[in-house]
């Protein structure tokens, strides 16, 4: 995981011809599209994803 801003997020998605991202801030998982589309869409908490077994 690093640590980087959204919008730098989307840049680097862009650059590597992405067409969305995950992005986690304050705990909830989001998806965006790296483009014009670009919109932070929660999908649920992060934590939830998370295997802590692995």
């Amino acid at each position: 995981m690093a640590s980087i801003s959204y919008e730098e997020a989307c840049k680097i998605g862009v650059r590597f011809k992405q067409d969305a991202i995950y992005f986690v801030s304050s705990g909830t998982l989001f998806v965006s599209h790296c483009d014009h589309r670009r919109s932070l869409k929660p999908i649920t908490q992060f934590s939830k994803r998370v295997d802590s077994n692995a």
